[in-house]
Order: C-alpha cells, then sequence, then structure tokens
C-alpha cells in the first residue's frame, strides 16, 4: 500500500503536492493544510471505502476520460 504525500485543509480539502496552495502563501496558511497522518489515511478509507486523492487529479482525470470518443 504505497502512499501519496497528500495534504489537506481544515474544511476537508484534499490535494497534492503538485495541486495545494504553496508552502507560506495565504491560502495555505488561512485554509491550514498540512499533510495527512497514516492514521487518518486509515480510518479515511475505513469511512469512505476507498483511499484518499487529490481532488484536482481526480478532475483532470474524469475531464480527460470524457473527452476522449
Amino acid at each position: 500500500m504505497t502512499k501519496t504525500k497528500l495534504l489537506w485543509s481544515e474544511q476537508g480539502e484534499i490535494a497534492c503536492a503538485k495541486h495545494a496552495p504553496y508552502q507560506g502563501s495565504d491560502s495555505r496558511v488561512n485554509g491550514r493544510w498540512r499533510p495527512i497522518r497514516l492514521d487518518e489515511w486509515i480510518d479515511f478509507e475505513a469511512e469512505v471505502g476507498r483511499a484518499p486523492a487529490c481532488e484536482t487529479c481526480a478532475a483532470i482525470e474524469r475531464n480527460a476520460k470524457a473527452v476522449k470518443p
């Protein structure tokens, strides 16, 4: 079980390091982004039924699949 480095905000948003606000930016500080801990990852999987994933990456993937003929 590989764990991608994911962060989440205090509002429950999940993002990978590429799509999270930059370290030190107002968005990052005000949203209180932090890495997801292993115990939180496991709890998320148990509660939601899937591993946490970057919301932006998932949206890009869905859009790419929708565009293909």
